[in-house]
């Protein structure tokens, strides 16, 4: 179990997706951290610009300290249906009452 007291950017010891991450070191290369974001590596570079992850530079290599992949991680956010379809719909719908006269062209 984690101690309350460490900051919530370290790495949960009892999350196995983690664990990887914690195994393979303190740095990882920047495609390895492109693949664990699911994204490129030019994102990885926006993301250390935008000061979401952490870049430094050892013997010329430029690597991302783990527990920053893990810290942007976290900051995930639970994903929800978008209502747009919806909107869209009754958009269609209403513009439909409004002028009965004009049904929608077929492309």
């Amino acid at each position: 179990m984690r101690d309350e007291t460490e900051p919530t950017t370290s790495i949960p010891d009892d999350d196995a997706a983690f664990s990887i991450l914690r195994a393979s070191g303190p740095y990882q290369t920047v495609a390895a951290t492109a693949k664990v974001i699911r994204g490129s590596r030019s994102k990885a570079y926006q993301l250390a610009h935008a000061g979401r992850l952490e870049f430094v530079k050892l013997d010329g290599k430029t690597l991302v300290r783990t527990e920053s992949i893990v810290a942007y991680l976290l900051t995930a956010q639970p994903w929800a249906p978008s209502d747009n379809a919806a909107k869209a719909l009754a958009a269609r719908k209403a513009r439909r009452e409004t002028n009965p006269d004009n049904s929608e062209v077929a492309a």
